[in-house]
C-alpha cells in the first residue's frame, strides 16, 4: 500500500495584498453556513499574519474593506474587527476612526 505525502500548505502564504485578505474573509464568512464566529476568528488571525508578513499599508486595507462594505455588502462589524486586530502590525498603524 502507498503511502500518501502531505505538504505543509498555510492560507496565509496567498493573502499578500489587502485585496486577498477582503476575498478570503468574505469567502470564510459567506461559506460559514453556521455563523460560528470561531470559524471567523481563525481566519482574523491568518489576516493579522498576514499583514505582519507582508508589512500591508493599514490605509491599503481600510480601502479595501470600504469597497467591499459599499460594493458587496461586506459586514461593517467584521471589517472593523479585522482593522483593529491589524493596526498594531501595520507599517501605518494610526488611522483617524480606529
Amino acid at each position: 500500500m502507498a503511502k500518501t505525502r502531505t505538504m505543509p500548505w498555510d492560507i496565509v502564504d496567498y493573502l499578500e495584498t489587502p485585496q486577498y485578505i477582503v476575498g478570503y474573509l468574505e469567502a470564510v464568512i459567506e461559506g460559514d453556513e453556521n455563523d460560528s464566529q470561531s470559524l471567523f476568528d481563525v481566519a482574523l488571525q491568518d489576516a493579522v499574519k498576514a499583514v505582519k508578513r507582508y508589512d500591508i499599508a493599514l490605509e491599503d486595507l481600510v480601502r479595501g474593506f470600504d469597497r467591499a462594505v459599499i460594493e458587496r455588502g461586506f459586514s461593517r462589524e467584521h471589517a472593523d474587527r479585522v482593522i483593529k486586530a491589524c493596526q498594531k502590525f501595520s507599517r501605518t498603524p494610526r488611522l483617524l476612526g480606529y
